[in-house]
């Protein structure tokens, strides 16, 4: 802006007005008599309008044409008010030019104040919600109310993968244990099925090692290599191998069965040198009484059975 001039009023200057010298500024000081004050007074209030008129101007002065634009975000299935969506007046067809975006309030109502009258793009977004988007026309001075309802829109994410791994309980949460960590041979529930055997030795004739003894009653004990007799374990208890072992071990009553040479034998099942047989089963042991007549029940048929091949040679 240019230099500024003061005029100073005073009363004691009976000549007409003369120029000071000029100031810092690069303007003057205008000295005016008494006379001729009421003058530059007018002039001066002029010159301020003026130049208020040209501020207004510059600075966009409301239209007496604008009009309001108020109103409120929801969501359309329930009608609960929306805070936080961005709520747009975008420039349209007529070229006009945008207003500044407004932000929902905690009631969901959002409020423009000014807006010149024209076409516009509207529109309003809020994250986990469609967008809802058109167009508005503004008439001149006018007042409008919206209600902007936006439906809702699930955030598509990434897929959840659960991966869950079963874990054994009980005694066969040890089995699963020393399967992992020690030398031995494991045999399963599964690899019982898969090899569908007709007694509990037939699943030991495979093992490297392992010899199967007739019996004085008809059955079979188990002896390793060197004709030692492993110690064996049923369900953690300690139980006699002097008998037949399939007469109280069932393929269809085990879980699993566990078998070590030796010294890889742990220490929880003893301290025979000759190694071990732990059995799992899936009932639990056996009852004594019920394995005592399935051995008495096998004796008899190895009885009849022989008696009859006898009567076949002796005819």
């Amino acid at each position: 802006m240019g230099a500024g001039t003061v005029l100073l009023f005073t009363k004691h200057l009976a000549t007409c007005p003369r120029r000071l010298p000029e100031s810092q500024a690069g303007g003057g000081f205008l000295l005016i008599d008494k006379a001729h004050r009421t003058l530059w007074a007018l002039l001066v209030m002029l010159a301020v309008q003026g130049v208020l008129r040209e501020e207004s101007r510059l600075r966009g002065q409301v239209p007496d044409s604008a009009a309001t634009v108020r109103g409120w975000v929801v969501e359309y299935e329930t009608g609960v008010p929306l805070e936080g969506a961005t709520v747009s007046l975008a420039s349209g067809p007529d070229s006009l030019p945008g207003v500044v975006a407004r932000i929902s309030g905690p009631g969901g109502t959002f409020f423009f104040p000014v807006v010149p009258p024209g076409l516009y793009r509207l529109s309003a977004t809020l994250l986990g919600y469609m967008d809802l988007r058109d167009t508005l026309r503004v008439e001149s001075a006018s007042d409008l109310e919206l209600t902007l309802p936006l439906s809702v829109s699930p955030v598509p994410l990434e897929p959840i993968v659960v991966d869950i791994t079963q874990r054994p309980i009980g005694p066969l949460a040890g089995f699963e244990r020393r399967r992992r960590k020690l030398r031995g041979t494991f045999i399963t529930r599964e690899d019982i099925e898969a090899s569908n055997p007709f007694e509990f030795t037939d699943l030991l004739r495979t093992i490297p090692g392992t010899r199967l003894v007739p019996t004085a009653t008809f059955g079979q004990r188990v002896t390793f290599r060197g004709g030692c007799t492993p110690d064996l374990w049923v369900d953690g208890t300690h139980v006699s191998t002097r008998g037949d072992i399939d007469s109280f071990l069932r393929p269809e009553d085990l879980e699993a069965v566990e078998i070590y040479r030796g010294p890889e034998t742990p220490g929880e099942f003893g301290g025979n040198l000759c190694g071990a047989i732990v059995v799992w089963t899936r009932r639990g042991a056996p009852e004594p009484a019920k394995a005592e007549g399935t051995s008495l029940r096998r004796q008899l048929t190895f009885a009849a059975s022989f008696v009859l091949l006898a009567f076949l040679i002796a005819r």
